[in-house]
């Protein structure tokens, strides 16, 4: 190799190197929601590894025949039986839709290819979705729907991600997008974008969007230590920075049990 081609290689290994560790939240997005959105069926996974750490158990996940890891589970006990106990899509228990056995589980990323999963997109529950097609006269949450609603309704129902994001790579959560559900239907309505982009804790930007992340942005009331919004269930609630701190003990959770079980980034490639 010359001299020449050997530069040209380094500056094209730095600017991709840089380009991973800008990438945020607002960037990443949309490549982590559409791995939510389009998964495949849960029989082309398996479980790659499984620690215990004090009363939890962390289970890494990947498809088969290949080595990555894109998937991890926190439970109380471990997972046997994967195909039985999580769900990548919506199941049903009656009109009711249903995530599964494993409720705290999600896709994980590592942006920067340091060897540390620094974005979740954790499951926040199940509901209906609404979009363009939802009319004025759709009935509220508990009254009764028409064959022809409820068809609208099941067909709407998908798994609702929460996504989490370590944007200065710190080893905790600064920035979040989360869903916001319709206090009158219980549909999720739109998402909210909540992030500390001083990394202190405090709530600088925060906006809503229905949609692409791309969307127009729509305000939304909050303060530096508190954004309102609907919860499942349709009730009013009030996103905290403890919430992120939660989610931050989850996230170096799964950092500490892939530590000790000496998964490295090659496992954790970014897609």
């Amino acid at each position: 190799m010359t001299r020449s081609f050997l530069m040209i290689l380094f500056l094209l290994m730095s600017l991709m190197t840089i380009g991973f560790s800008q990438s945020t939240i607002l960037s990443f997005y949309h490549t982590a929601d559409s791995i939510g959105s389009f998964p495949l069926p849960i029989n082309q996974y398996e479980i790659k590894a499984q620690k215990k750490l004090m009363d939890r158990y962390v289970t890494f996940i990947g498809k088969k025949k290949e080595k990555t890891i894109c998937i991890a589970a926190v439970t109380l006990t471990p997972i046997k039986n994967l195909q039985k106990e999580l769900d990548l899509t919506v199941e049903f228990h009656g009109p009711k839709p249903y995530i599964g056995e494993v409720t705290t589980w999600g896709y994980i990323f590592d942006r920067n290819g340091d060897g540390k999963i620094d974005y979740l997109a954790l499951v926040g529950g199940a509901a209906a979705v609404e979009d363009s097609t939802m009319t004025d006269d759709f009935p509220g949450f508990g009254s009764p729907m028409s064959k022809k609603q409820f068809g609208q309704y099941i067909g709407r129902c998908q798994i609702l991600f929460n996504h989490w994001a370590d944007d200065n790579f710190d080893g905790t959560i600064d920035a979040v997008v989360h869903y916001d559900m319709d206090p009158i239907r219980n549909w999720m309505k739109r998402h909210l974008v909540i992030r500390s982009t001083a990394f202190d804790g405090n709530f600088e930007d925060v906006w809503a969007f229905r949609g692409k992340i791309t969307s127009t942005h729509e305000l939304t009331p909050f303060t530096k230590t508190e954004v309102p919004f609907y919860e499942l269930g349709s009730n009013q609630s009030t996103f905290t920075k403890k919430m992120m701190d939660q989610t931050s003990g989850i996230l170096q959770l799964i950092n500490r049990a892939a530590a000790l079980l000496k998964i490295g980034a090659d496992r954790f490639r970014l897609r």
